[in-house]
Order: structure tokens, then sequence, then C-alpha cells
């Protein structure tokens, strides 16, 4: 048995999300032979990231108005027609070779049943969908035909999947998550040795960081770190004002997760050197020095929502989550969760935010109680992603079995129990 799971240059989300999966099939189904594909093509990448920062509003009512009409989703298919004639020629070449193909991105999957109907393969096609949003463009059909099955974050899509798409019970399931062995191995790490592994390392500014200081780690997407600037640029105002301000060395510190964002980079590094703001910028991580930067945190700003995130500070042990601000389209769902669950705080408003730091910082009693609550909270939802990707792995195998060694998956037995885990 064959699969391929394809990603897609839209965010590190879906690469992170395609790497869950991966080890999931690699740790619960062994005897599967499981490889996978991004895709060079980055026009997503720069359209996500044209919206988020000059459309954000006009982005947000058409987000909204797809997940409720069937028109708007094929208009919306074919004003991406360049992009998904692209996914097939790339993805043509592929498919014939594996029983079943895990998809990422709706507009991958999409790609994935128009060559399917095309050529007539019997391939299996999966939709994965990395998000808690509901939706119901991340489950296309294309000239009638459907994906084989659908793995979700949101158990409101998979709802809406069976109650509006007539999906058999047996072909949905709540997606789980499995983080890279990095995120697991910090976890032994006290925060000092966490902290003390990270000024270790062959990064500018990093020799900079204490491991004795209230450390708080900005992370969320390296393009959306800068939302943080002027917030935090306020804090070198405080002097001025009579107050004095924590966040000067050397006893707190900002570690700011810049990824390839070099402009990010460089503006924060100029605000350590003008304004005494004790400011550590860093550039691109590999997973096992991004995992420590992680366990290093008494508490992380989030500058966006994502569960592959999420789920790796969860692994990692990382502080208490503050939301500062969300990316228009399925984040606002992903905000909705992790409030639901107690996973996270939501600061959008500047103020409150550094208040909310500048207690942490100054009452070292305060700040170990939270951690401890958020701990255990974060722990139940840990192990819960963990077993469901286990779930996750079992269907995949069921649905990419060929018909002749496993029961039809369009049709539940009877006596048949769901594998539905809402």
């Amino acid at each position: 048995m064959k699969i391929l799971i394809v990603s897609v240059n839209a965010g590190g989300g879906h690469t992170t999300a395609m790497h869950s999966l991966l080890l999931a099939l690699q740790q619960f189904a062994p005897y599967v032979s499981v490889e996978h594909y991004i895709s060079p093509n980055r026009v997503l990448e720069h359209i996500h990231r044209l919206a988020y920062m000059h459309g954000a509003s006009l982005y947000n009512a058409f987000y909204k108005a797809t997940a409720h009409s069937t028109a708007l989703r094929k208009a919306y298919f074919g004003m991406t027609y360049s992009s998904i004639r692209a996914f097939c020629s790339e993805l043509a070449p592929l498919m014939g070779e594996y029983d079943a193909v895990i998809s990422t991105h709706f507009m991958q999957t999409y790609a994935l049943l128009k060559v399917k109907h095309t050529f007539g393969l019997p391939t299996k096609i999966i939709a994965y969908v990395p998000d808690f949003d509901h939706s119901c463009i991340h489950v296309p059909c294309y000239a009638g035909l459907c994906v084989d099955a659908v793995l979700a974050q949101g158990t409101q899509l998979l709802a809406n999947m069976a109650r509006l798409d007539n999906f058999a019970p047996e072909r949905l399931q709540r997606a789980g998550f499995l983080p890279r062995p990095a995120f697991t191995d910090v976890r032994a790490l006290s925060v000092v040795q966490a902290r003390e592994r990270v000024a270790a390392l062959d990064v500018p500014l990093v020799s900079h960081l204490r491991p004795d200081a209230f450390t708080v780690v900005v992370t969320g997407g390296t393009y959306w770190t800068m939302g943080l600037y002027s917030v935090l640029k306020y804090l070198t105002s405080y002097p001025a004002h009579g107050v004095t301000s924590v966040f000067t060395r050397p006893t707190n510190q900002i570690v700011i997760v810049c990824g390839h964002n070099t402009k990010a980079y460089h503006v924060y590094s100029h605000l350590r050197r003008t304004t005494g703001l004790n400011v550590i910028p860093l550039l691109f991580l590999l997973p096992e020095q991004l995992a420590a930067v992680f366990r290093s945190a008494d508490a992380t700003v989030l500058t966006s929502v994502v569960p592959a995130t999420l789920y790796e500070l969860l692994e990692a042990k990382a502080g208490p989550l503050l939301v500062y601000r969300i990316n228009p389209g399925p984040e606002r769902c992903n905000l909705s969760f992790s409030l639901q669950h107690r996973l996270a705080q939501y600061l959008p408003n500047p103020q409150e935010l550094l208040s909310v730091l500048l207690r942490l910082s100054t009452s070292p009693q305060s700040r170990a109680h939270w951690q401890q609550a958020f701990w255990q909270t974060a722990e139940r939802e840990r192990v819960a992603a963990r077993e469901r990707a286990r779930q996750n792995a079992e269907l995949i195998v069921r649905i990419a079995a060929p018909k002749e060694t496993c029961p039809s998956t369009w049709l539940a037995a009877d006596g048949h129990v769901s594998p539905l885990h809402l």
C-alpha cells in the first residue's frame, strides 16, 4: 500500500500538518509506504499575504460568504483556474503511483479530483483540513466527484459534511496532531536549560539571552510578528511617564521568532540598539532550535493562531498563550477553539496585553500559578490530539486499502461502529 501526502506553500501550518500525518502513519502504520510532496508553487502564499495585509475586511467577508454559498465556491475555483491548472500539472504524473493521496489544502484537493476524473484513476483522495474552520470550501467536489474521506480539526465541518453532503460517518473523522520529535524532546528540559541551549546556538544576538530572566516568546507566523512592533515600542516610552520599564536589560527579555522575515529582524534589531529594550529577534530556526525557544518561554504571545503552532507549543510545554491578533479567514475559528478549551487568552487591546506581561514579569507567584493551570489544561488536549492522530492513521489505511481486502467504505455494514470521533 502506497500513500502520498501533498502540501502547498500557503503558510507553515500546511507543511507542519503534512509532517504530522507523515509521523502518524510512520508510527501507527509502519507497514505502509508513505511519502510526501510539497508544491513549489508559491502563488497562494503571496495571495494570502496580500489579502491579510491589505484587504483583511474584504477577504473576511468573501471567506464567510463561501462557507454558505455553493455558487461562490464555484466562482472562487473559476477565478483561481491558473493555480488549479498548475497543481494539476504537478500532481497528474504522481497520482497513479499511489493507492491514496492526502491533501492539506482545498485547492490541491480540487486539482486532485480533477486529475482523478480526467484520467479515470482509482486513487483514493482524502481531504485534510488543518484549521478548526467549518467552511465547506475545504472539501470541494469536481464534476460530481467527491473525496473519499475527510479529516478535519473542526467538529462543525464534519457535521456539515454529514448533514449537507451526505458523507457516511465512516468517511469522517476529527483530525489529531503528532508534533515532530524535537518538540517532544524539549519537554525534559527546564526553562533555564532551554534558554542555555538557545543561547549556545550559532545565531546572531542569541548570546544575549539570559537563562534567569523573565522570557516572553513572540511567534505565530514570520510575517505577522511585525504586528507587535508598535506595542513593544510603546514599552520604551514608559520611563518618560515616570514609570520604570521592566523590559530593559537584564531582568526581562522578549524573544521574537522572525523566520525568513528579514525586514522584521532588522526592525527589531534597530529597536534593541536604539532604545535599550531587551528584544532578541531570531531569524529562521530549525525545528530543534525552535522547540528550545518555545520551551524557554515564561509566556508566549501569538500574532496569529494556527493549530500546527498551537500543538507544537503544547508539546514543547511553552508558557501560557496570549493571542494578540488573528488573520482573516479560518483563524477566527482557531481562536474560538483555543478560547473554548482555555488554551489561550485573547488580548487584542495593546494596553491590556502590556498590563498582563508586566504583571507576569513582576509577580513570580502569579506566573507560576498561571503556568501550572495552563499546563494541566494543555496536557489534556495534547494527549487527546495524539490519540486522534492514531485514529487518523487507522482511517487512512482503511480508506486506501483495495476493495478486495477491505469492505466498502461507502456503505456502513450492519452493526458497524462509526469511527466519527467528534
